[in-house]
């Protein structure tokens, strides 16, 4: 909306051109008019000025090359403000395309753009792929760190297994050491001590092998689900990998595209933005233009008073005179500086 509106600034500012050029050939015929009342020619609209006297053709002639210095004055006025406002225009819409330019840099999808879009994107995916990495490593340590219980837990197995086999061999020694009790009555007492010891024994080391046997069975149920578990995260998170990675390139060929799309656009920007810069700077015209017309101003106000200087005297009279051309004027600005200068000449030379 901002260029929008300062290039249709700028076209209406360059209508100044066409509105000075009339103000300036009106200045030239209200000149050629007053050349003709010196020289005692007259026109079919103007016939009114047939019946002038001589002096009142001469103040006539006075008023009016100072009317034209005044319009002169103003068209300069008006122009080289019309082209200041253009110079500062056309600086803005530089200003416009530059920032353009930079908006395409920064969302530049390559490293000198990094600030853009898919520049992020890519480093986001990257930084949450490389934890999946992370998480596939911790995965992969969880299952050899399981793997090294399980191993455990079949060697307790093993051991379990040595032992019930050595509680067999004492049963079976606290039931012989029972039979032989029987058999040596009093004297056996002694042996028959040990075999209630051996029969007690082998009786806690089933209990506690039983407890054993069950902990480590859950410990054993635990690790599987455990390896299970890490193995399905694993293979999740390998597929996560994956499509991310896949993702990554997809970004990264858009990038490229986007980067492709934009190139253009920026050089297009920059070469907008230095064509304006050189444009405005090339603007002197109005300065030629305005010097020109407070020249040309300066000049017949001293013609003017070379032919009829000015005096109090006069003022009513010139206005009476000035009253005969206020229908002949073309254009408003023309009309306000004609009724300035016959209604209040010092608010006009103001």
């Amino acid at each position: 909306d901002k260029i929008a509106t300062d290039i249709a600034a700028c076209v209406e500012l360059l209508q100044v051109n066409d509105m000075t050029a009339q103000r300036i050939a009106h200045c030239v015929g209200a000149l050629q008019f007053a050349d003709g009342l010196l020289a005692g020619r007259g026109g079919e609209d103007l016939a009114w000025a047939a019946a002038l006297s001589s002096s009142q053709r001469i103040m006539l002639a006075a008023v009016l090359c100072r009317l034209q210095a005044h319009q002169m004055e103003r068209a300069a006025d008006d122009f080289c403000a019309a082209m200041a406002d253009l110079k500062a225009r056309l600086g803005e819409l530089a200003l416009e395309a530059a920032a353009a330019k930079n908006a395409a840099f920064e969302n530049s999808a390559t490293d000198n753009g990094a600030g853009g879009v898919c520049a992020v994107l890519r480093a986001d995916g990257e930084r949450v792929l490389a934890a999946l990495d992370d998480g596939a490593r911790l995965g992969g340590e969880v299952r050899a760190k399981v793997g090294a219980l399980l191993a455990g837990l079949e060697g307790l197995a093993d051991d379990m297994a040595s032992i019930r086999s050595v509680d067999a061999d004492m049963r079976l020694m606290g039931l012989n050491a029972g039979l032989k009790c029987e058999r040596l009555a009093a004297k056996g007492r002694a042996l028959a001590v040990v075999a209630q010891e051996l029969r007690a024994s082998s009786r806690r080391t089933d209990i506690a092998l039983k407890l054993i046997g069950a902990d480590a069975q859950a410990v054993r149920e635990a690790a599987w689900s455990l390896e299970a578990a890490a193995a399905e995260r694993t293979a999740q998170t390998a597929e996560v990998g994956d499509l991310l990675r896949r993702w990554i390139d997809a970004v990264a060929a858009i990038g490229q595209d986007l980067d492709a799309a934009l190139a253009p656009i920026r050089r297009t920007c920059e070469q907008t933005g230095e064509i304006l810069r050189r444009t405005a700077a090339a603007i002197q015209v109005d300065d030629r233009l305005g010097a020109g017309c407070r020249r040309v101003a300066d000049r017949l106000r001293i013609i003017a008073d070379e032919i009829h200087p000015e005096t109090p005297d006069d003022k009513a009279e010139a206005a009476q005179l000035l009253s005969f051309l206020k229908d002949h004027y073309t254009m408003a600005s023309e009309r306000a500086i004609h009724g300035l200068f016959s209604e209040d000449d010092g608010a006009a030379a103001a």
